[in-house]
């Protein structure tokens, strides 16, 4: 089991994976001046899919990104992507709060990765297909 941390500094949120989210935040204390915060905890199954989340994580908040996995992003921000994570991704327990988001099953995810990579492969046919097609068309003048 591992968890991915949102621990807030100043005006800055850090988003991390930790196995013990105690012991990371001492660890990150004794280097920085500021004082840190848990913002949100979420439980994930594996570490794999705590690193997997935690990536997704920072691509989404690219444009807010300062330095590391530093990022400029206020609380009521990390609530709104931990929501819209929690509705279209399957992998996780979230508490937010008073909020808890409910766990999914990560064998749906695997089976939506799944669908995703059939639809791909369909929309590449689709569009070989058309490519095609029109080949045709100019060859035959009738574009």
């Amino acid at each position: 089991m591992a968890y991915v941390y949102f621990i807030r500094a100043g005006i800055y949120t850090k988003i991390g994976v930790a196995k013990n989210i105690q012991r990371r935040m001492e660890q990150l204390q004794t280097g920085n001046p500021l004082e840190l915060r848990l913002t949100c905890s979420i439980q994930m199954s594996s570490i794999k899919s705590a690193f997997y989340f935690e990536r997704l994580l920072h691509d989404e908040l690219m444009d807010k990104h300062k330095h590391g996995e530093w990022f400029f992003i206020k609380d009521t921000k990390v609530k709104d992507i931990i929501s819209k994570f929690s509705e279209n991704h399957d992998l996780f327990d979230a508490k937010f709060g008073n909020n808890m988001f409910k766990k999914r099953d990560t064998e749906k995810v695997k089976r939506i990765r799944c669908t995703l990579k059939a639809v791909e492969s369909e929309l590449f046919r689709l569009r070989s297909e058309n490519g095609k097609m029109k080949k045709i068309l100019r060859e035959n003048n009738l574009d």
